[in-house]
């Protein structure tokens, strides 16, 4: 397998998507745009019927779009719990097994002590990332962050993932989505969790 690492342009900022794909690295440009109508136009063919979300008979997950002092505003309000705040793009090829990871986080604590808030950062609408966030059946808020938020957190490499502790401040910051990135930001949590 090739490391896939190429630029996205998400108006103001440049940022790297990067990930395990088979094969040729994929081109940029032109190629990013028809990979994403491909993409979407998949995602958008699937039954609802065989979502998680509708399997499990869960709330649908509303995603909004924010900007930079939005995305800080939730965080404030979030103040007092341990926050997971992720960066993210459907383009990414462990996408899906991200949003699995963090519903697995979202499910296990308690929702007085915890957060995970998740950002899609490539530059598309709510709409269009709404049948992907269903498809994977994400019980976590969603969100959409503009090129503000792209710029404002340097994002240069997604995934990206902060643990801010119970004062809102960064107690971790993971680049990429690995085994050792579940295991350090779960370790991360707990550890914070436990702290009184």
């Amino acid at each position: 397998m090739k490391r896939l690492a190429r630029e996205v342009n998400c108006a103001p900022a440049r940022y790297r998507v990067g990930g395990e794909v088979p094969g040729q690295a994929f081109a940029t440009g032109v190629g990013l745009s028809v990979l994403r109508t491909v993409m979407l136009t998949a995602l958008l063919s699937v039954s609802f019927l065989s979502s998680p979300a509708a399997l499990a008979g869960g709330k649908k997950t509303e995603v909004k779009r924010l900007s930079f002092s939005e995305v800080k505003g939730v965080i404030r309000e979030n103040k007092g719990k341990v926050v997971v705040l992720n960066f993210w793009s459907t383009l990414v090829s462990d996408s899906r097994q991200e949003r699995a990871f963090l519903n697995t986080l979202y499910n296990a604590y308690d929702k007085s002590a915890f957060e995970s808030i998740s950002i899609n950062v490539e530059g598309v609408g709510p709409e269009v990332i709404a049948p992907f966030v269903e498809m994977v059946g994400a019980r976590y808020p969603v969100f959409v962050g503009g090129g503000d938020v792209v710029e404002a957190y340097d994002i240069q490499f997604i995934p990206i993932t902060f643990v801010l502790g119970r004062n809102g401040k960064v107690k971790l910051k993971e680049s990429g989505f690995t085994e050792k990135t579940k295991r350090s930001v779960k370790r991360t949590v707990e550890g914070l969790l436990a702290e009184e």
